[in-house]
């Protein structure tokens, strides 16, 4: 969360306009990115029990409810959506915070090599609520070759820097013992419903299993549950029986301040 001030007013819109409750009847469990700051954690631990007046409250991070969501609690969570591309091994639960590999290609560094092709073709884009009358394209009329615009997330050539998804490391340093992560290779995120997406990361990876392991690609084929996976792992998280001890009470708030988040959700 960069503006709290926003962050706020969606929360009241949610409460006010779907819940259709008052919070402090209800629970809640938020996600977070891995990468998230103590600061922030602790600063959105004490609006929601002083703001909110919540009875209860938990962190959790998006990668370890997408494994829960795909009925894994270890795996490698590759996770592509619209600003980065990361690679997160989540061990029993937990993630190892070292092993975390982080890219910035991913859906809007497509949609920006889309706009640039576009502009070098002389193609104007036009909504669809203005299209008049659709034309056929004559054969032997292609435009560009597959993978103009996506191309670039696979094999960057040195573009900002930063690697395309093959080298992104398949067994982050340190992990648990390889198989575990081999064998569970979660794909999640909007920008992997693209066409051919998990196709091609079979066929990379592949390549860069050592014989002795198996390589197993967990992609749901609901659009939704790809798209949502920390939600529907959050789901499954919070109606556990075993779950409800870990919560962070009103009590334990009172008593051990917004610090308790560090300690409870780590």
């Amino acid at each position: 969360v960069e503006d709290w001030e926003c962050f706020q007013a969606i929360l009241d819109h949610t409460y006010g306009k779907h819940v259709k409750s008052e919070p402090g009847l209800h629970p809640v469990l938020m996600s977070e990115a891995p990468w998230n700051t103590r600061a922030k954690r602790e600063k959105l631990t004490e609006l929601m029990f002083e703001h909110y007046n919540i009875p209860a409250f938990f962190l959790c991070k998006t990668a370890v409810l997408t494994a829960f969501a795909n009925g894994r609690s270890t795996g490698l969570v590759l996770d592509s959506g619209a600003t980065h591309t990361t690679a997160i091994p989540v061990h029993d639960g937990y993630i190892l915070q070292q092993g975390i590999v982080k890219s910035p290609l991913a859906g809007d560094f497509i949609s920006m090599q889309c706009r640039e092709l576009f502009q070098e073709l002389n193609i104007d884009i036009v909504p669809p609520y203005m299209i008049a009358a659709k034309v056929g394209v004559a054969r032997g009329q292609l435009i560009r070759g597959e993978g103009q615009g996506t191309g670039g997330v696979w094999d960057p050539g040195g573009l900002w820097g930063a690697a395309g998804i093959p080298q992104i490391p398949l067994v982050p340093s340190p992990c648990p013992p390889p198989q575990g992560l081999y064998g569970s290779v979660i794909v999640t995120g909007g920008n992997t419903l693209l066409q051919g997406f998990t196709d091609r990361l079979n066929r990379e990876l592949a390549q860069k299993t050592p014989p002795s392991m198996r390589l197993k690609l967990i992609a749901s084929n609901s659009t939704m549950e790809r798209r949502f996976s920390p939600w529907i792992g959050g789901s499954i998280l919070a109606s556990l029986g075993t779950f409800q001890q870990m919560w962070i009470s009103k009590q334990e708030y009172e008593e051990g301040g917004k610090q308790c988040v560090e300690r409870k959700c780590p």
